[in-house]
Order: structure tokens, then sequence, then C-alpha cells
């Protein structure tokens, strides 16, 4: 089976924080993930990826599946389906957000979070043969941008 990818992460915080104090990511020179344009992920976008894989599933395969029952097989081509699906929505996503991304925002080194306990380093690979794909630094979500 196909690997699915893996994400790693490195966090560093500060023993102790304040959540009353606020700065904004203004004050901080940061860019707010709501401030990003994002996509517009539609059903088209999934209709070819989902159409192909519901397609292989043989006609007994429905019948397990309808009775509540699945076989290895299905398992591995449902497993498959959503992997290709998240790929296909991260690609989308990517290919929106990452020119708007400051190029000082990507490929930071790891030294550079080690020295800032108030930073996050997570270093995304989609795909184990990609790797590495993007490493991004980020320094605050807020729950607007959740």
């Amino acid at each position: 089976m196909e690997s699915l990818g893996y994400l790693t992460e490195h966090t560093y915080c500060t023993s102790s924080l304040n959540m009353d104090i606020k700065i904004s990511p203004e004050e901080l020179g940061e860019q707010r993930c709501s401030d990003l344009e994002l996509p517009l992920l539609t059903s088209e976008t999934l209709d070819e990826v989902v159409m192909l894989y519901l397609g292989s599933i043989t006609n007994d395969q429905w019948l397990l599946l309808a009775a509540g029952s699945i076989d290895s097989a299905a398992v591995t081509l449902l497993s498959d389906l959503c992997h290709e699906v998240v790929q296909t929505v991260c690609n989308e996503v990517l290919d929106v957000v990452v020119p708007q991304v400051p190029s000082k925002n990507l490929g930071h080194n790891f030294m550079e979070s080690t020295s800032n306990p108030s930073c996050t380093s997570v270093t995304m690979y989609l795909d184990e043969s990609e790797a590495p794909q993007w490493e991004r630094k980020y320094h605050s979500v807020t729950v607007e941008d959740i």
C-alpha cells in the first residue's frame, strides 16, 4: 500500500503563558491565517478522484458495505480514496496559499525555532518521496482564524 506521508511537529513553549496579554498580529508583523485567500473547494474539485475510486468497488464489496461488513480490499481502496481526497484538498489549498506567504516564512532552519521558544515549527511531508516540501513558522493562531 502507498505511503500516506507523515507530519512532524517540534513545539517549544515557554513554561508560563499569560492568556490575558493580547498583542495584535500587526504589532508582531505577522500575517494571520484569516488574512489569506483560500480556494473555493466545490464537489467538482473532488468528483474525479471520488468517482475513480467508487467505480473500483465491486458489486460484492458494495453488498458487504451495505450489510455493515467490509473486506480488506475495500478497506485498502477506501483508505486510498481518503488519502487522495486529502492530497487533492492540500494541493488546492497550497496552490493558493503559498504565493501569499512572504518568503521569509518559508524554509527557515530548525535552529531559528530553537532560539525562539515561543515558536512552533511544523514540517509537513505530504508524500515521503517529495519530502521536505514546505516548512513554515507559525507564531499565533486566533479564535477567529479557527
